[in-house]
C-alpha cells in the first residue's frame, strides 16, 4: 500500500514539473514571436515611409490604454483607427511595460529618409509582471534609434550547468582580461626542455 502511495506521489510530482516547464516555454515562445513581429512591423512602416506609400508617413501605434494591449501599423501624422493598415493584439500572457499602463506611443518614420526624431523603446514582459507588485519572468526590448535602426533584445537563459561551465571557461588564463577585475598577473608556465 505504501509503495502505491510513493509511486502516485512521484508521478504527481513529475507531471507538475512537466506542466510548469511547458507553460513557461509557451510564454517564452509568445514573447519571442511578439518581439520579432513588432520589429518586422516597425521595419515595414519604415519601408513604407521611405517609398512614400499612399503619399504619406507611416508608423506603428503601441496602445496600453484599454484592457487588451495592441499595436497597429498606420499612415498619416498621427494614429487613428480609420488609418490603420494592420491591427494586432498582444497575446494574453504578455503586456507592455513601456508604454506604461494607461498610455500609448506612436513611432512615426519620416518620409524618404525613414528617420525618427528621437530614439524610442518598447518593452514587453510576461503578464505576471503586469499586475501591481508582480514580477515578470521574462521581458524583451525593441529599440528604434534616431537613424531608424530597428533592433531588439531577447534574453537567453542558461541552465545552471551551462552557466557554471561558462564561468569556469572565462576564468582560464586565455581569457585573463575577462577575469572580473582580478588584477593578479597571469601565471607563467615553465618551458620544458626535452
Amino acid at each position: 500500500m505504501i509503495e502505491i502511495l510513493i509511486v502516485a506521489a512521484i508521478t504527481v510530482l513529475i507531471v507538475g514539473v512537466v506542466a510548469i516547464n511547458l507553460s513557461q516555454s509557451h510564454t517564452g515562445g509568445d514573447l519571442t514571436n511578439a518581439t520579432k513581429q513588432i520589429a518586422a512591423l516597425l521595419r515595414e512602416a519604415q519601408a513604407r515611409s521611405i517609398t512614400q506609400a499612399s503619399g504619406t508617413t507611416w508608423g506603428v501605434h503601441f496602445d496600453n490604454i484599454g484592457t487588451a494591449a495592441f499595436y497597429a501599423l498606420f499612415y498619416g501624422s498621427s494614429y487613428s483607427s480609420g488609418a490603420s493598415a494592420n491591427y494586432v493584439r498582444l497575446p494574453a500572457d504578455l503586456c507592455y511595460s513601456t508604454p506604461a499602463q494607461g498610455t500609448s506611443t506612436n513611432v512615426i518614420f519620416s518620409q524618404i529618409s525613414g528617420l525618427l526624431s528621437a530614439t524610442t523603446s518598447i518593452k514587453l514582459q510576461t503578464s505576471n509582471g503586469c499586475t501591481s507588485g508582480g514580477t515578470a519572468t521574462a521581458s524583451s526590448t525593441i529599440t528604434v534609434n534616431g537613424a531608424g535602426l530597428v533592433s531588439y533584445y531577447l534574453p537567453h537563459y542558461l541552465c545552471p550547468r551551462q552557466e557554471s561551465n561558462l564561468h569556469h571557461l572565462l576564468r582560464r588564463e586565455i581569457f585573463y582580461p575577462l577575469n572580473y577585475g582580478d588584477n593578479t598577473p597571469p601565471r607563467r608556465r615553465a618551458l620544458s626542455v626535452l
